[in-house]
């Protein structure tokens, strides 16, 4: 039953994986726990490894998530690996809301805590996923146990290989799938109704296109199953190797293996005993360079790539040379899942393989060479990164260190379980550029790491200074000013210390931008005109801190009518980026000259700086929400000077709701709050509260990729005034109404998809928000409402 992939997101439902592969049976059990689930607010599915509890939890998360208001919520667990396992520690308990928080969207104004996360689920009213639990059950059961005692409209619904032991909590154990009657005489068309059998043909068939149950091997296939107990991931595995073996040389190999296995394993659990016994028959078909790769990648958290994996795993034993194969070969084994990302291909394991592989290490000592070398090899990356990030590869480095951003924490968490290795974690961070933590709002996480690092350092070194000024930086964007100053001031007095030019560079841009979020953007032009003067005095001064410097130099001289300083500030920026093909910081020259127009009164050249702005933004994939966001801004003032207030209020209303998700508040940035203000009231008053309401909400409702399009006036977009207005009415955006007019036709998500010409998992995403929008169940309800628009009004 296994399979989960990327996650995708979905405003209206929360946050659930994909399933990349089909869902086989359990219908019963899905049933079970949605009406467990109505009547309780602690569920737990438990059960071995291995028998689909995830699957069924997320199907059943998908069922229910139109009934509760804030959505349906997946919380991966098994990222923590390293929290320590028997503690409860408020530390521990924070990392757990940081965790949670962060997923909800609840950044807030400071570094989340239990008690934060806590008081904003007060008044919450949506579903809790926390997904493999079990090693992690005493910080888990206390701080499930918090959550439900302070919010009575949460619910949380957790899968675990044992109890949480929480007051309240109902336990659903998740049973192996059915099996048919052991019989020497068995039925090839009976065999298709029992659910094991129907799983073993499916992925059978992903592998083996031609397969099928036959009079020959229906015995045989049975028997699998029956061996294997219809546990979901040991049939998966054997089916993986029909490419290479029949069914019956499956169950001959299967034989001899289960029954030493039982012997040497007698007070272990059968169920533990089955699945054991099918992964160290995986284990004993790989070759002996597969097996003990197969161990060594358990190094990595969250997936890797080729690269990685030549960097940290080869030796004498596995040949740099070979290794690109024998990672090919375990995907092919199904021990490891291969993705597309970027044009290349990334590998991610199993939580099963990945315990089971890691018990094949055997040595400690081997075990923590493998990690210095996975610590070396991504501090190095990130370096790389740094070098390379003014340039054309900035996209790819931006996405590359987001799919590594796991592996990166699980990096930092190594370096700081020894005083020694801090400064290593220290540089790590400092070391990741700047936009890295802006565009994806991780200010909050990054914050935690620089406490810990800060509480293993009392020596003053230029990486201690640089952490802290960046932690600073991070607490003023998040409104934190109180924080933010006291570690600037800490950041400053470091830099003076130690008297390094990038330091006390760094240290002046801060307080400039201080200044400039406080709205003192006289003081806040001289000291950051000041500190691009220091930087200079570096050996080898940094160009992208000199870019922000501009940036940021650009901004405060436009508040003050300076413009032929900010156009040179946004020329010389432009002159940097343009012939190396870099886009952040173009980007931000772009909407900075943008925003200078709009200062002086010029719409038409705001207008084409902050598109242009937002158009390079998408066009090179950056994923930049803070820029993003900061474009919607501008450009709702801009229709309101233009005297569309629907449009206004509209775009307002989506930059709302991307402000909450970064966890950082508008009303951080005082130098641009008075605009914002006088933009919105104009709204209200213009339209009215309801028709306010209306337009800001339905912007709220809008996608990420809506919201950009909407912003760009681009056409097949629900961009007009009246399609706005309607929105109340009509819930859904015009690609869902195209959707919802091609299920009431009839036609399956496969068929939908070729006429829109997108994926199927794109129909699929679209079909499944229209239910949980609508409140639907299945698409004959869907049907009938779109047959009951169509004779009445359906834009």
């Amino acid at each position: 039953m296994g399979g989960l992939g990327s996650k995708t997101r979905d405003a209206a439902a929360g946050f659930l994986p994909c399933e990349l592969t089909s869902f086989v049976g359990r219908q019963r059990e899905v049933d079970d726990v949605r009406r467990l689930l109505a009547a309780h607010r602690l569920v737990t599915l438990t059960g071995f490894g291995g028998t689909g509890k995830t699957r069924v939890a997320v199907r059943v998360a998908r069922g229910v998530r139109h009934t509760f208001a804030d959505g349906v919520w997946f919380i991966d667990l098994t990222q923590w690996r390293d929290m320590s396992p028997l503690s409860a520690s408020a530390s521990n308990l924070d990392t757990l809301a940081v965790v949670v928080g962060g997923m909800l969207g609840l950044r807030g104004g400071t570094v989340l805590s239990m008690e934060a996360l806590a008081a904003h689920l007060a008044t919450w009213n949506g579903l809790i996923m926390l997904d493999n639990c079990e090693h992690l059950i005493p910080a888990v059961a206390v701080f499930t146990d918090h959550l439900l005692r302070s919010g009575p409209d949460v619910r949380v619904l957790a899968t675990s290989r044992e109890p949480l032991l929480v007051e309240g909590e109902v336990v659903h154990v998740v049973p192996p799938l059915q099996l048919p009657a052991r019989d020497d005489r068995v039925d090839a068309a009976e065999l298709v109704r029992y659910e094991s059998i129907v799983l073993f043909v499916e992925r059978a068939r992903a592998v083996h296109r031609e397969f099928s149950v036959t009079a020959v091997n229906a015995a045989a296939v049975a028997g699998v199953c029956h061996r294997l107990e219809g546990l979901p991931l040991a049939i998966e595995l054997a089916a993986s190797w029909l490419p290479v073996l029949t069914p019956q040389q499956i169950l001959e190999r299967m034989s001899d293996r289960f029954a030493l296995l039982h012997r040497a394993k007698r007070f272990v659990p059968a169920r533990q005993q089955t699945l054991r016994a099918c992964l160290d028959w995986s284990f004993e078909l790989c070759s002996k360079p597969e097996r003990l790769l197969w161990a060594r990648l358990t190094v990595f958290v969250g997936g890797f790539e080729t690269d990685a994996v030549v960097a940290i795993c080869a030796d004498d034993d596995l040949p740099a040379g070979e290794l690109a194969n024998l990672v090919v070969a375990l995907a092919d084994k199904s021990i490891i899942a291969r993705e597309d990302v970027g044009g290349g291909s990334r590998y991610r394991m199993l939580e099963t393989q990945h315990e089971y592989g890691r018990d094949q290490l055997h040595d400690a000592h081997a075990e923590e060479l493998l990690r210095n070398e996975h610590c070396a090899f991504y501090e190095n990356l990130v370096d790389r990164a740094r070098a390379e990030w003014i340039g054309p590869r900035q996209k790819y480095w931006l996405a590359r260190l987001s799919r590594e951003h796991v592996n990166l924490r699980a990096v930092v968490g190594h370096c700081l379980a020894d005083r020694a290795r801090a400064p290593r974690a220290a540089k790590l961070i400092v070391a990741l550029p700047v936009h890295y933590w802006w565009a994806r709002g991780l200010f909050d996480e990054g914050r935690r790491w620089v406490d810990r690092v800060l509480a293993l350092m009392p020596e003053p070194t230029t990486c201690k200074a640089l952490a802290v000024l960046l932690a600073s930086q991070w607490a003023l964007a998040q409104g934190d000013v109180s924080v933010g100053i006291s570690l600037l001031e800490e950041g400053e007095a470091l830099a003076t210390e130690l008297g390094d030019p990038e330091s006390l560079a760094f240290a002046a841009f801060i307080r400039g931008l201080s200044l400039m979020f406080s709205g003192q953007v006289q003081e806040s032009t001289e000291v950051l005109s000041g500190a691009l003067t220091t930087l200079m005095r570096s050996p080898n001064p940094n160009l992208d801190l000199r870019l922000h410097l501009l940036h940021c130099l650009a901004i405060s001289a436009a508040m003050i009518g300076d413009h032929e300083l900010a156009a040179a500030c946004h020329g010389e920026m432009l002159a940097c980026t343009e012939p190396v093909g870099e886009v952040f910081h173009r980007s931000a020259a772009l909407w900075g000259s943008g925003l200078a127009a709009y200062v002086r009164r010029d719409l038409d050249a705001t207008v084409h700086g902050i598109t242009e702005s937002l158009r390079l933004n998408r066009v090179a994939v950056l994923e930049d929400r803070y820029g993003t966001t900061m474009c919607l801004e501008v450009l709702g003032w801009v229709a309101g000077e233009q005297e569309r207030p629907v449009r206004e209020a509209t775009l307002l209303g989506a930059a709302s709701v991307l402000w909450q998700e970064l966890g950082s508040p508008f009303a951080s940035l005082q130098h641009l709050v008075g605009y914002h203000t006088v933009s919105d009231l104009r709204a209200r008053e213009v339209l009215g509260a309801t028709e306010y309401a209306r337009a800001s909400a339905n912007g709220a409702r809008m996608s990420y990729e809506e919201a950009i399009a909407f912003a760009l006036e681009e056409s097949g977009g629900n961009n007009s005034p009246t399609a706005v207005e309607g929105a109340d009415d009509d819930p859904l955006t015009r690609r869902e109404r195209e959707v919802a007019d091609l299920v009431a036709k009839g036609l399956a998500n496969k068929e939908i998809a070729a006429r829109l010409v997108v994926s199927v998992r794109t129909a699929e995403g679209h079909v499944t928000r229209i239910l949980a929008k609508l409140g639907f169940t299945n698409r004959t309800q869907l049907t009938v409402w779109v047959s009951s628009r169509h004779q009445h009004r359906w834009p």
